[in-house]
């Protein structure tokens, strides 16, 4: 059984793998703060890389010129002033890619069979008619759906849909640890990893 994301249409084979995404791609909250410097972070990894600014620390590598960086986001950026092959060519588009990975990557979401529904604009295909409908929201800055209550938009119905709970005094989510409670199932599972250290 596959696990879809409300908000993206991505799809995961686990629960946690969904409550993870939602946790690091589609939440504000940055619950990992530096002791040093008091700036905070959504993931403990980003909080780690930083604070090797404070530390001096340079442990990314150049592969090419042996340049060191205190982050693999400041190597990345570095890798581009380096000429870099790309061997690897899609057998459908004839896009070509610097790594193997990527390339699979790309024909996973641009090819694969059992995604009939292609974008257009950028040629990304999806499962479902809705996925690719919603996913079209992405290439316009339109906001068609409006709140009622408070007239602010969203790209998508079910992005209103959930903020119209937020409305609501009904919380339908409930942590069987404590009893608090939630109007988004989103809101749950953030508090039973912030202050149960469970992830859902």
């Amino acid at each position: 059984m596959d696990f879809v994301c409300d908000i993206c249409c991505k799809e995961f084979d686990l629960r946690c793998h969904l409550a993870k995404h939602l946790r690091t791609v589609h939440s504000n909250t940055k619950p990992f703060k530096c002791e040093i410097c008091f700036k905070i972070f959504g993931k403990k990894t980003h909080l780690e890389e930083h604070h090797m600014i404070h530390t001096k620390e340079r442990p990314y590598e150049c592969d090419m010129c042996d340049q060191t960086y205190p982050s693999k986001t400041e190597l990345r950026q570095h890798h581009s002033i380096h000429p870099r092959k790309r061997p690897y060519v899609c057998k459908t588009c004839d896009k070509t890619f610097p790594s193997k990975s990527l390339l699979k990557k790309h024909c996973n979401i641009m090819h694969t069979v059992g995604r009939p529904y292609v974008c257009e604009a950028c040629g990304k295909a999806f499962k479902t008619r809705r996925c690719l409908n919603d996913h079209y929201a992405v290439h316009t800055e339109e906001r068609p759906y409006v709140c009622d209550l408070c007239s602010l938009a969203f790209k998508r119905k079910d992005a209103l849909n959930r903020h119209r709970l937020t409305h609501l005094n009904k919380r339908f989510f409930v942590c069987n640890l404590c009893g608090k409670n939630y109007s988004l199932r989103t809101s749950l599972g953030i508090h039973y990893r912030d202050e149960h250290g469970v992830a859902i």
